[in-house]
């Protein structure tokens, strides 16, 4: 635990990266596992399922579990759970919920994660095409729920909002151009 902690005036102190290696830790004990409980239910031969999840563990994402500091780790982890739960779904292994939550809590983590609400929508209109009277109250549950949860976990719409406006480097301005 020494490379946890640092001395300063002859006394042990908390290191600054001390929270984030328990959490890129506590990311990969969580991922690998999934993995594995995800691969149980997929019907291919054994050398496919090793071969998909080297892809899915050797990617770039890795990074994340070796020191990457911020919510990363776990935005990766829920994703990836968020992939998973929803390819279970539609093969009518888990229910509904399971993918949704995932998909709140990735987004909690990262509002980046937005963008993949097409992929939402995907997984609840088919499930309920056949009951439209369903399929309605899901997605107005889903649109209250996931904002309202979302300012639960301390998002801020107003400092989104003037951080977008702001012309940050952190979005992408598709039909402007200018220096940097």
């Amino acid at each position: 635990m020494k490379y946890l902690t640092f001395e300063h005036d002859g006394k042990t102190s908390p290191g600054v990266l001390s929270g984030d290696i328990v959490v890129d830790i506590g990311a990969a004990l969580v991922f690998v596992p999934l993995l594995f409980w995800f691969f149980r239910f997929i019907d291919r031969p054994p050398l496919e399922k090793v071969l998909f999840g080297c892809l899915i563990f050797f990617s770039a994402s890795t990074q994340f579990f070796f020191g990457y500091i911020e919510n990363y780790v776990l935005q990766f982890v829920f994703s990836t759970a968020f992939v998973m739960t929803g390819w279970l779904m539609l093969q009518r292994r888990l229910p509904m919920i399971v993918p949704i939550l995932c998909f709140g809590i990735m987004t909690a983590l990262h509002l980046g994660n937005l963008i993949f609400l097409p992929c939402l929508l995907v997984l609840i209109v088919p499930k309920l095409r056949g009951n439209r009277t369903h399929a309605l109250i899901a997605l107005g549950v889903t649109a209250v729920a996931l904002p309202l949860f979302l300012l639960i976990v301390g998002f801020n719409p107003a400092d989104f909002l003037r951080h977008l406006a702001s012309g940050s480097v952190d979005f992408l301005h598709p039909f402007t151009t200018g220096g940097g």
